[in-house]
């Protein structure tokens, strides 16, 4: 048992009574959460509410993908809305690489530039690398092209004002 824990509750045994409590402090402290004595020595959680970085670059990731969504035709939105459910992994991997694939062969007919970045979005949800790159590529679309995206529902809108 990490030392903190010790300092924190001083006492072992109740630590390994409850073994919701346990697995509950053995999680926060392996996240970015850290642990306070409070008032009359019960630890609190600090940090529960503030995002963290990564988390709050998937946000804006998500947000922004959605925004591009909602801007596609009917057919073209539900297919990648269809492609994004968490059961189609395998799926989203093939297409995504065929895109890639088609969007290198750009130089041909049929194929074009317009495949890379969407075979990347698709890849993106499944490779933490391309994650990073699409959130890039979405930042970079937003902000060069913003009738590009969905405009900003009110609550978002209301949201980066705030902020």
């Amino acid at each position: 048992m990490p030392r903190h824990w010790r300092a924190l509750w001083g006492n072992d045994i109740e630590l390994y009574q409850n073994p919701d409590l346990f697995r509950f402090l053995a999680r926060a402290s392996r996240s970015r959460v850290g642990l306070l004595r409070g008032a009359g020595g019960v630890p609190i959680l600090e940090g529960m509410n503030t995002p963290t970085a990564p988390d709050h670059a998937e946000h804006l990731r998500r947000n922004r993908l959605e925004r591009l969504l909602r801007r596609l035709p009917a057919r073209g939105e539900q297919a990648m809305r269809w492609l994004l459910q968490p059961g189609r992994v395998i799926l989203r991997g093939i297409m995504g690489g065929l895109l890639i694939v088609g969007g290198v062969f750009s130089f041909l007919p049929v194929l074009g530039v317009w495949m890379l970045p969407l075979g990347i979005i698709l890849l993106a949800e499944d490779v933490p690398f391309l994650r990073r790159l699409s959130a890039r590529m979405l930042a970079w679309i937003e902000r060069r092209h913003p009738n590009w995206l969905a405009p900003a529902t009110p609550q978002e809108a209301e949201k980066k004002s705030l902020v």
